[in-house]
């Protein structure tokens, strides 16, 4: 049996090596067309993420031609893919390859430009209005959702990372990942992520809404969706749970009942929007599963189940592609990043 053990591990050594050399060699040989196609808008996102959301919504109400989506799974660490760090060096989505082969990230602004570039239809400008002082609202109302963002993703986001029975737990390595600048020197400072400040937040949000009158479909644009797809992320992981972030009064455990000029904003998008009802979908289901999922406790085969994950999903990606993306001699290298008009969002 001694003289055995060492050939085991030379042989579990070896196969390891192997399927790392397999999963990089996948990595260096598979370029997708869209990256290099031109003509087509291609969308990269994530059904969990609300800018992700904000974009992939936007582009069916724009009635894009031929759009592509294409799934970019931050709990496998696929963000950071040697080919995709050339569309988004900063490895976030969503991100686009525009019909001219430029890159361009940021959701606000993909969303003004794919909004303001296809929608032909006039009954539906009241997404995105023509008018410049209505444009400029619009424009006002998205970028306050910005250090709401923040917030979301470090009081909720990071905490399903956490969370045992969810992917991110186990693939120990992307934790850090998620983890990006803007959390690690938020604008705001460190106190701008807080609980109570997430709170004010959403506080603000409610106060701005019960200032107009949302009826109907004709009522919305682009910044109410913006800001839901953000409070989404808050009220939806937690519906029915003790919320330890922001608790609920004792006689309910829906925080959409304690906002209710949100709540109303949420049934509107719901009733009338088929377009949100259709993305958001998977979103919903992934809540679900998390608030089945929580208050489960650590054994030693959910560590083992971790580390394996972290070792065959996060490190090829995070070791190999990056130096793939350094040394690999062609692909998409030559386009431009962010080649529309992006400073007249600004």
């Amino acid at each position: 049996m001694e003289q055995e053990r060492p050939l085991i591990v030379g042989a579990a050594t070896t196969a390891a090596a192997c399927y790392l050399l397999l999963k990089a060699w996948k990595s260096l040989a598979t370029v997708p067309v869209c990256v290099e196609r031109k003509g087509r808008l291609t969308v990269f996102q994530w059904f969990f993420s609300p800018p992700s959301r904000l974009v992939h919504v936007t582009t069916l109400l724009s009635r894009v031609k031929d759009a592509e989506f294409h799934e970019i799974d931050l709990s496998k660490g696929e963000q950071l893919q040697w080919w995709f760090l050339r569309v988004n060096p900063k490895h976030q989505i969503p991100a686009c390859v525009l019909e001219g082969g430029e890159f361009m990230a940021e959701s606000r602004d993909l969303a003004r430009h794919i909004f303001d570039k296809y929608n032909r239809d006039p009954s539906m400008d009241h997404w995105y209005p023509k008018d410049p002082v209505q444009r400029k609202m619009v424009d006002e109302w998205m970028d306050w959702s910005k250090p709401l963002h923040l917030c979301v993703e470090s009081q909720v986001a990071l905490r399903m990372a956490t969370t045992l029975g969810m992917p991110w737990r186990e693939n120990f390595g992307i934790v850090t990942v998620l983890v990006g600048s803007g959390l690690v020197d938020p604008p705001g400072g460190k106190d701008s992520l807080l609980p109570s400040r997430l709170k004010e937040h959403l506080d603000e949000a409610d106060k701005i809404l019960g200032k107009r009158s949302i009826e109907s479909v004709a009522d919305l644009n682009l910044g109410d969706l913006t800001t839901l797809q953000e409070v989404c992320m808050v009220f939806e992981c937690f519906e029915g749970t003790t919320n330890e972030i922001i608790p609920a009064s004792s006689t309910t455990s829906s925080l959409w009942k304690e906002y209710p000029h949100l709540a109303n904003l949420y049934e509107v998008f719901r009733r009338d929007v088929p377009e949100f009802t259709r993305v958001h979908a998977p979103f919903l289901a992934f809540c679900e599963r998390y608030r089945k999922v929580r208050g489960l406790k650590e054994t030693p085969l959910t560590i083992a189940r971790g580390v394996l994950t972290t070792i065959t999903s996060f490190l090829p990606y995070a070791v190999w592609n990056v130096v793939l993306s350094k040394v690999y001699p062609f692909g998409p290298l030559s386009h431009k990043r962010q080649g529309v008009d992006a400073k007249k969002y600004n």
